[in-house]
């Protein structure tokens, strides 16, 4: 492997932190006011480790010519804005993990396991180690998550309600009332 240059390096790494930092507030928001306690935990869990990556990311940033590690701590492009209404008005366990599993977290494996295979084993150890770890969280994250969803479907009393508002909320055009949210844009 090659390796990546610097500054996309940085800029990476600033994003990861960036998205982090704001996927574990929202979430932690998510937690505190939900009722269903595996739900909640789910959120506060996700919340925690998202925050801990965050950290982690923010750690790894390296200095560049043109920045200071710092100043890469922004938003991926498209992500601007990002959790806007769409997110922090939801209130509905359903509406909340669709959009967590459907939406959030499957751009964050995509992207992940693309830059785990561009970084090189031995400038980039730790960012690759991180990203493993990271990828890894993620995906058993969305596994946790689809458990939950699909264990709500199964004992709602409105399946079919549900099932439409996931589709909905993953940009499906089928289901009444259009899009709630996503598709997001790439990560990279």
């Amino acid at each position: 492997m090659i390796g990546v240059p610097i500054e996309d390096l940085a800029d990476r790494v600033g994003r990861y932190t960036w998205f982090g930092q704001s996927l574990g507030r929202l979430l932690s928001g998510w937690a505190a006011d939900e009722q269903n306690p595996r739900a909640r935990l789910h959120f506060h869990t996700l919340g925690r480790q998202s925050e801990v990556h965050g950290f982690i990311w923010e750690v790894l940033l390296p200095d560049s010519p043109a920045l200071a590690a710092v100043e890469r701590i922004a938003p991926f492009p498209g992500w601007e804005g990002w959790p806007g209404a769409e997110c922090t008005g939801l209130f509905h366990t359903f509406e909340r993990l669709a959009v967590l599993n459907r939406a959030i977290l499957p751009p964050l494996e995509v992207s992940l396991a693309e830059f785990l295979s561009v970084l090189g084993c031995v400038a980039e150890a730790p960012e690759r180690r991180h990203a493993a770890l990271a990828l890894s969280d993620v995906r058993g994250f969305i596994s946790t998550g689809e458990d939950l969803l699909e264990g709500l479907l199964a004992t709602s009393g409105n399946t079919e309600i549900a099932k439409r508002l996931a589709r909905r909320t993953v940009g499906s055009a089928e289901g009444a009332g259009g899009r709630i949210f996503g598709p997001m844009p790439d990560m990279r």
